[in-house]
């Protein structure tokens, strides 16, 4: 049994609110003593608890009378209903947080004078149903990651993307005219630490990510043919540039 004040300190409410509670009847304490003091039991302190959790889902004072006087009340039940209806609000106020973020990200974006890409712009060459395909397809694969990466780049704008892009397509072609040398080659290596910086503008690129990344462009037949592009068997030769890279610069260095 626990007094009115040590109710009132567990619960974080006030002790005018538990007195309240006592006289509309909504949470009559177990018992109380001659001098008036109220105690409440365990079973007080859980219907308590439900109290506040309804409240919190802004039911009335009524509204939780109400529920309590019904012949079919199952504190059970009310908790698990309580428990989807508290989901529901945590992801209402979870999409009210990203919009506030990306509202602020728009003002912060205005101020530096940066007009952040639509997505059409991010996607650039390809249709509609492309994009999509793409974009769930990356989803499947990497999660949160392709969010995080389409909103840095949308930040960039249209000329920081421009510049991203033509430095991708520079550390390509250098790779291109490197593949007389054999991969683990200090000229080719360096252009492989450049490309993991690359990546890194994207996304947070570990070096698993960035050895995944390569064996993808072997395997995807999308990749390989844009590496074709530039030179026969160039996807294979990235790759193994980044087996090499991933061995020998990143293990050995922790050895």
């Amino acid at each position: 049994m626990h007094k009115i004040g040590k109710v009132a300190e567990i619960a974080g409410i006030s002790l005018k609110t538990l007195r309240h509670y006592d006289k509309i009847g909504l949470l009559k304490p177990k018992m109380k003593d001659f001098n008036g003091f109220r105690y409440y039991s365990y079973e007080d302190l859980l219907k308590l608890q439900q109290i506040l959790f309804y409240k919190e889902l802004d039911f009335s004072l009524n509204d939780i009378i109400q529920i309590y006087s019904s012949a079919d009340f199952s504190p059970l039940e009310s908790l698990k209903n309580q428990k989807i209806l508290l989901s529901y609000k945590i992801k209402k106020f979870e999409n009210l947080v990203n919009t506030i973020e990306k509202t602020i990200n728009q003002i912060e974006n205005k101020k530096e004078n940066i007009l952040m890409l639509s997505d059409e712009e991010l996607y650039d060459g390809f249709t509609t149903e492309q994009a999509q395909e793409y974009k769930n397809e990356a989803i499947n694969r990497w999660g949160n990651t392709v969010i995080e990466s389409e909103m840095r780049i949308k930040k960039l704008g249209k000329d920081g993307w421009k510049n991203l892009k033509d430095n991708g397509e520079k550390i390509t072609k250098s790779l291109a005219v490197l593949m007389d040398k054999y991969p683990e080659h200090p000229d080719v290596q360096d252009q492989i630490i450049l490309w993991h910086d690359y990546i890194n503008n994207f996304y947070d690129c570990t070096p698993e990510m960035l050895l995944e990344l390569g064996k993808m462009y072997t395997e995807d037949k999308r990749f390989k043919n844009h590496y074709e592009k530039y030179k026969v068997g160039l996807a294979e030769f990235i790759y193994k540039a980044i087996q090499y890279y991933f061995d020998e610069r990143i293990y050995l260095k922790k050895a």
